[in-house]
């Protein structure tokens, strides 16, 4: 099992989200203390950033870090499409 973090910005994106979307991205993070890759969802490592990968709900995407070593995932920023990555870069 993993231990999930989130970091500032995540937690304050994800107050903003409405009810649905922020249950869906809950149950998502929930998936994640079992297993860094969940196979229900659509989740992708990215190619810039090394153990971090994307993982895709609606319109809106989770960036996280894995420490495989801890087993810890760190949850980076939560946001939607075209924001997500900008963000990710700052």
């Amino acid at each position: 099992m993993y231990k999930v973090f989130l970091s500032n910005r995540a937690e304050k994106n994800l107050k903003l989200l409405d009810k649905k979307t922020k249950a869906d991205i809950r149950g998502a993070i929930d998936n994640l203390i079992y297993t860094y890759f969940p196979k229900k969802y659509d989740i992708r490592k990215l190619k810039s950033l090394e153990h971090t990968y994307r993982l895709k709900i609606g319109n809106e995407r989770i960036i996280y870090n894995v420490d495989f070593k801890k087993k810890q995932i760190f949850i980076l920023s939560i946001a939607k499409r075209d924001k997500v990555y900008k963000k990710l870069g700052s």
